[in-house]
């Protein structure tokens, strides 16, 4: 009886063994010898795929197509050395907004004078010692020397000059940043409503019937700074010799000085009453003064300086040069700079962009004739030395 139930068991199982594939579960997988070097499947090659280069930066319709060579290659070079005549408040805006665009750019400024600009280049490039590869500065006389008479500005084609207009394009491979102008700078604590001018013919009047209101509390930037020289060039170019009766009526009157930060210091602290002439540069720190320092555009000829930008030939970094001036002369570039305190001049910003341009400075004061360019005026420079015995014999000097 016990060998007959064995063997039905038995049959049972071989039943069930031989069901399990009807009911869902699975055979155990079969171990497969390991391939050997002969029967090892040859893998399939990996597609080479070549993509388009893209674009770092949405560039407008006007730019050529290879400028994007421009951008590759400033990845290679070092940072970027600008010598430049603004402060660093006024470039502030402009940096920042450039690395949005090319990060890997590390930008250095030297805030220099208007000739050291020039003397510094000069001095580096003769000695093989590294220098600027952009230079920024306000001396129209010093640009005509560097790019005309010495050939020390790359011939650049900005893609952005055909938004500009002629007049800021002086030589080949100069450009113009911004449109500066000139102001009178007012203490309101120191003088009555009635006493506050807004133009060069006012002041002149002011000073000669309220001496004892104005006799040395005017100034002005010192003649000896190119800066200067340029100013008062153009001042006299434009409206001849009733510029030189204002300047001998105010000259005996004003104490000169070399620097905007001084005049707005003094002016402050009421040491002097009035400054003319005084660069808008100053706008940044006029906030900060309110109810203290007033001012007003020279509304019979204020004077408007055209800050020159080039590469030199012996900038290291030529790439980077060219992206950080194309990024100047550009829309959002010039918004930027006046962001910074200067004044952009393209004429396709908004007021909301740029409160103040060249164009609304123009319709502020009476039109365009108002505006006294200090330029690039090649007879300056031989003209220089009696110009400026003249200014100093009517500041008593």
């Amino acid at each position: 009886m016990r060998r007959s139930l064995i063997h039905v068991f038995a049959a049972m199982a071989i039943v069930l063994l031989s069901l399990t594939p009807l009911i869902g579960c699975s055979p155990a997988p079969t171990a497969e010898p390991p391939p050997t070097e002969e029967s090892a499947p040859t893998p399939a090659a990996t597609p080479t795929i070549v993509e388009e280069p893209t674009k770092s930066v949405a560039y407008p319709d006007y730019y050529p197509a290879e400028y994007e060579q421009i951008v590759e290659a400033s990845k290679a070079e070092g940072p970027l050395l600008v010598y430049s005549v603004m402060a660093e408040s006024n470039w502030k805006p402009v940096i920042d907004a450039f690395h949005e665009l090319y990060p890997w750019i590390e930008v250095q400024t030297l805030d220099l004078g208007g000739s050291e600009v020039f003397e510094r280049y000069y001095a580096e490039s003769a000695s093989g010692a590294q220098t600027a590869d952009l230079s920024i500065t306000a001396d129209p006389s010093g640009w005509i020397e560097f790019v005309k008479n010495r050939g020390e500005a790359v011939d650049y084609e900005s893609p952005e000059k055909s938004q500009l207009p002629e007049w800021s394009m002086p030589f080949p491979g100069l450009y113009t940043v911004t449109t500066d102008p000139m102001l009178i700078l007012y203490n309101e604590l120191v003088l009555p409503e009635d006493l506050r001018p807004r133009g060069m013919t006012e002041l002149a009047e002011m000073a000669a019937a309220n001496p004892d209101v104005f006799d040395g509390k005017i100034t002005t930037y010192d003649i000896i700074i190119p800066f200067s020289f340029a100013i008062n060039w153009a001042f006299v170019r434009d409206s001849g010799e009733e510029a030189w009766d204002l300047l001998e009526t105010l000259g005996p009157m004003t104490m000169p000085e070399q620097s905007g930060g001084t005049q707005l210091q003094k002016l402050a602290s009421g040491e002097y009453a009035v400054g003319y002439f005084v660069s808008s540069g100053v706008f940044p720190r006029l906030p900060d003064l309110e109810g203290i320092v007033g001012w007003s555009y020279i509304e019979d000829g204020t004077p408007v300086f055209l800050r020159g930008m080039a590469i030199p030939k012996a900038s290291t970094n030529i790439n980077s040069a060219k992206l950080m001036l194309d990024f100047c002369l550009s829309h959002d570039g010039q918004v930027a700079w006046g962001e910074g305190g200067l004044t952009p001049y393209r004429s396709d910003l908004t007021a909301e962009e740029a409160p103040r341009t060249f164009e609304s400075i123009a319709q502020e004061i009476g039109g365009e004739d108002k505006m006294i360019l200090v330029n690039y005026d090649e007879n300056a420079a031989a003209g220089r030395d009696a110009f400026v015995e003249r200014w100093n014999e009517a500041f008593l000097r």
